[in-house]
């Protein structure tokens, strides 16, 4: 099974519980992100940063030399990401370039 197959296959098997949030897919997408290239690296929950709280930072390379290359805002399945891309929290987090 390839990369993304598993990772789809992940989602719904948990989405199917029906008992799922935005959190349960963060280590399904971890692992996604994680298998593309041996030097990424994907912090859940990172550290705040002035304008938020992001949910996931790719960064590529080792400890405290690594390079962040970019953040990840997550949502649950079925939430209307028209609605969301409108909110303060997303306005604010296109002051980053690395979106």
């Amino acid at each position: 099974m390839n990369a993304i197959n598993a990772y789809l296959k992940k989602l719904d098997d948990k989405y199917r519980t029906s008992d799922s949030t935005e959190h349960t897919h963060r280590g399904a997408l971890e692992t996604y992100l994680e298998s593309l290239d041996k030097e990424i690296i994907v912090i859940n929950e990172p550290s705040r940063i002035e304008i938020g709280a992001p949910d996931l930072e790719i960064r590529i390379g080792e400890g405290a030399t690594s390079l962040s290359i970019g953040i990840i805002e997550c949502k649950n399945i079925g939430v209307n990401l028209d609605k969301e891309e409108k909110s303060d929290q997303i306005r604010r987090y296109h002051a980053l370039e690395n979106i």
